[in-house]
């Protein structure tokens, strides 16, 4: 018969790269989580807003927006579509606001 009891591991603060080892001061989870998806370099770990693309690179933004625009101008209705991950439903938050503003 398979043995099948629970164990449970948990990770020390030294044994995180000591780049992690910080920021599991403020969140363990987080520095867990990091170092799981082999965060090392602090260039890896980038929170700033300048390390994204200028919104005119974005594939597809300069007739997006075309649209939006005549669609807004001629009184159209318009479909807000989004996932139910943490970036999909704020960006569908934030799209409704924005619209019904």
């Amino acid at each position: 018969m398979l043995n099948l009891t629970p164990r449970y591991t948990s990770t020390r603060i030294d044994e995180l790269p000591a780049l992690l080892q910080p920021l599991a001061a403020q969140s363990m989870t987080l520095a867990r989580l990091y170092a799981a998806r082999g965060i090392v370099q602090p260039d890896e770990l980038e929170t700033q807003l300048a390390g994204l693309l200028p919104a005119e690179q974005l594939k597809g933004i300069i007739e997006a927006v075309r649209l939006l625009d005549v669609a807004i101008d001629e009184g159209q209705r318009i479909l807000i579509v989004g996932d139910f991950d943490c970036d999909g439903a704020t960006s569908t938050a934030l799209m409704m606001r924005a619209l019904t503003a």
